[in-house]
């Protein structure tokens, strides 16, 4: 912690973004929606976003909703829901489940797009569960069956699961960023465990080069990095429905909700409520304000590096006895039965300032889009990346 910064910035605006955007179809463009992942329903969506949680046709159940083995959590008993939604009628759809660690679950969309010559195109492929591909099946009897998947994004969290879909539907072309990298030694697309045939995009294709892109002409598209890292890059795709003026993007824009999203609520509950707690010995009962409070601690966790408001009463180090102390704080034995069943017995080795609730308001600023803090600091200031 002592070498990590302690933030509580204005999260920088995505004027820059939009503008590029914009560049895509033109600067009389408006962009209308905006289609993105992470802490969020997006404030630019469709207003009238249809809910599809899992039910009825498509089945509902542990089993349906498991998906291993995992690299990232959530683990043990923790499922992986699916929740869908229709953000444009009849042509774009989005497919929502969580992902984190020690309960910080965010939300993660894989956005599915109706393609006009016929098919969907999706962009950042989700866990394929069954509960997923039952969901993405009944979108398939309107639209045509899945023709391309797209990974924008060097991020494992995302390259797994491109790889994972495109063996669910192997009749799919699977096309990544360009820098797509493995560490220690590098390897090629091929050796990375994605399927026979992917397909690297152009950063800057020519009109021979966009020919023989199929879904090109539709959604355009431009690659933003790669910004060097100690290793690998960052570099995400981002892509414009010209007829719709929706913006796809990963990890670029964030809009905070004040509430938690539905997947959060309809996959895992305990989370809110573990995160509910401003220290071990507090007790969460399952209330809307618990479950709000603990959404709003996770997006301080998930956004910044480590938030101003937050502490650590015994941070350990790099000594057995600091270990120790670190491990007594965390694990107190006043820890009540309810807390502990939360999960993680009952592990808390963090506290909550009071004044927490003041910097998720400076953090959501009023739900705008913004990029996120933590990009801005590991990211855009070591390197600017809108040069053009």
């Amino acid at each position: 912690p002592s070498r990590r910064p302690t933030l509580t910035p204005t999260p920088m605006p995505i004027a820059a973004l939009l503008q590029l955007a914009a560049a895509l179809v033109g600067p009389s463009a408006t962009i209308l929606r905006v289609a993105a992942p992470l802490a969020t329903r997006p404030s630019c969506a469709v207003r009238h976003p249809a809910v599809r949680c899992a039910g009825s046709s498509a089945e509902r159940s542990p089993a349906s909703q498991r998906w291993g083995p995992v690299i990232q959590g959530p683990f043990g008993r923790s499922t992986r829901a699916t929740v869908r939604r229709e953000l444009v009628r009849g042509r774009i759809w989005s497919f929502e489940q969580v992902q984190g660690l020690l309960y910080v679950h965010v939300p993660v969309r894989m956005t599915a797009v109706r393609l006009d010559t016929g098919g969907l195109l999706l962009y950042s492929a989700i866990a394929p569960t069954a509960e997923c591909l039952s969901l993405l099946a009944e979108v398939e009897e309107k639209a045509g069956p899945v023709q391309h998947i797209l990974l924008p994004s060097l991020a494992v969290e995302h390259k797994t699961y491109a790889a994972d879909f495109g063996r669910a539907r192997p009749a799919a072309t699977v096309w990544v960023v360009p820098d797509q990298y493995t560490f220690p030694l590098p390897l090629p697309l091929s050796l990375q465990g994605f399927p026979r045939g992917v397909r690297a995009l152009p950063v800057r294709p020519t009109e021979a080069e966009l020919a023989d892109i199929p879904w090109a002409r539709q959604l355009s598209y431009r690659v933003l990095g790669p910004i060097k890292e100690d290793v690998g890059a960052f570099e995400e795709l981002v892509a414009l429905d010209t007829a719709t003026r929706t913006l796809l993007c990963t990890d670029l824009i964030v809009s905070v909700p004040s509430s938690p999203p539905d997947i959060l609520q309809y996959n895992d509950v305990r989370a809110l409520l573990y995160h509910a707690r401003d220290a071990p010995s507090q007790a969460a009962p399952d209330t809307p304000a618990s479950r709000r409070e603990g959404w709003r601690k996770i997006c301080l966790f998930a956004l910044y590096f480590e938030c101003s408001a937050l502490e650590v009463p015994s941070p350990p180090d790099g000594t057995l006895g600091g270990a120790a102390r670190f491990f007594r704080s965390a694990f107190p034995k006043e820890v009540p039965p309810e807390a502990r069943r939360l999960g993680w017995a009952g592990f808390l080795a963090w506290r909550w300032r009071p004044t927490w609730q003041g910097a998720f308001e400076r953090l959501r600023g009023g739900g705008r889009p913004m990029v996120p803090p933590i990009l801005q600091v590991r990211l855009f200031l070591i390197q600017p990346l809108l040069q053009e």
